[in-house]
């Protein structure tokens, strides 16, 4: 089974560790205060964009120092009486190896929301006040207003995204260790797309270069940026793990692409992700019936339909998915945007023949390019003069007399 790479090239010690040196000092030294003075504050915020070195941080500090440390994900506790119970337990019992320092980190804390986890949020707060050991949270963002409570016993610790040198030097590195020739090109596309965001820069780089030794500049073309708050690929992974409809529902309102792109997007990946025979049938079913409803929108308007069309894409693909057979696969690009994006100065020049021409044919722009255009290939290509007098007749520019040349 293939190891993602954002899992097999994660920094093990600080020497590994890319950029935001000056974060990472700052949440040393404040782990370390302890040998000499009382920490001043009782906990460390860490915040900042997604994919710039936050968890990664303190689990190589962790390592380094021989802290024990403790992971939890702030969407997996959201009640109140579970988060305390495992505080507590967390806080009092020592470790296989006798007494540690002992750092207790509360990741994706955004998970938690202000009027529905009211009773965590104050869980958290006396846990701050009441442990002894080291309490570190993370967050994209610390000046949420449902932090407030809490953010002024924490010492705040800025991450930055990745400068896009440091990205390039990160890739170029990981295409080394797997013996892959990528040109520069290719990195500096994926290295910019990131916007400073480290793991979906190596995931993307992993997708892009899956089954391939050489990558050029061509290969990227159909790469677009993302929004990495709401990335695709995110959603997608909503989609295949959720193991209720209200996760898996979520997934809608992660992504900033049209609802059939995202079609596409899990259409393609469906078959990779799901490899139980039964549970492929109903997710294919589930997207055929999505299909079905997509189609009525089209042809009726009828937008009332559309939350049954949603609903059939995540719900009913989630809940297909037998999470018994689930297995780590990486996402792939759908090939319907690698190949609009090739033809896309293909489509754009019969588009604009068809906008030409509509007007003296009587007939509209996609009628010229499906019963006209092929004929005008064949006059230009074998009757100059004829082709000439049409360029002059309907003012045809020399891009588009080229494009109608050539076969």
């Amino acid at each position: 089974m293939s190891v993602p790479w954002t899992i097999k090239y994660r920094p093990k010690n600080k020497s590994e560790y890319v950029n935001n040196f000056e974060a990472l000092r700052k949440l040393e030294r404040w782990l370390l205060s302890h040998k000499k003075v009382p920490r001043s504050k009782k906990a460390a915020f860490l915040y900042g964009p997604p994919g710039v070195g936050k968890t990664i941080s303190v689990e190589v500090l962790a390592k380094e120092h021989d802290f024990d440390l403790i992971e939890m994900n702030a969407s997996d506790w959201r009640n109140r009486a579970s988060l305390e119970k495992l505080a507590e337990i967390s806080s009092n019992q020592s470790t296989l190896y006798g007494i540690r320092n002992r750092i207790l980190l509360l990741d994706e804390l955004e998970g938690l929301s202000s009027r529905g986890d009211r009773g965590s949020i104050r869980a958290i707060v006396n846990l701050i006040k009441k442990t002894s050991h080291f309490l570190i949270f993370v967050a994209n963002n610390a000046w949420d207003p449902k932090f407030s409570s809490f953010r002024t016993y924490c010492l705040l610790i800025r991450f930055k995204p990745i400068p896009t040198q440091s990205v390039i030097r990160h890739l170029r590195r990981i295409c080394t260790e797997e013996e892959i020739n990528v040109e520069d090109e290719v990195l500096h596309s994926i290295a910019t797309l990131s916007k400073g965001d480290l793991r979906s820069a190596v995931t993307d780089l992993q997708t892009i270069t899956q089954g391939q030794q050489y990558v050029t500049g061509d290969d990227v073309k159909w790469l677009t940026p993302r929004d990495r708050q709401k990335a695709i690929f995110d959603a997608l992974r909503l989609i295949f793990t959720s193991k209720n409809s209200f996760e898996a529902r979520r997934a809608i309102d992660m992504v900033d692409v049209n609802h059939e792109m995202l079609f596409e997007w899990i259409y393609e990946n469906l078959p990779r992700q799901i490899s139980n025979k039964k549970a492929l049938y109903n997710g294919m079913e589930a997207l055929a019936r999505a299909d079905i409803f997509m189609n009525r929108i089209k042809r009726f308007q009828n937008w009332s339909l559309l939350k049954y069309y949603l609903d059939l894409i995540t719900i009913g693909v989630a809940m297909a998915n037998d999470k018994r057979y689930q297995k780590w696969i990486p996402f792939k690009f759908p090939e319907i945007i690698k190949i609009m994006a090739k033809t896309f100065r293909q489509r754009k020049l019969q588009m604009k023949v068809g906008s030409l021409l509509r007007e003296k044919c009587h007939t509209s722009s996609i009628q010229v390019v499906r019963e006209y255009l092929p004929y005008l290939r064949i006059i230009f290509e074998h009757d100059p003069e004829m082709a000439r007098q049409i360029s002059i007749d309907f003012n045809l520019d020399k891009e588009t007399i080229d494009f109608l040349s050539k076969n």
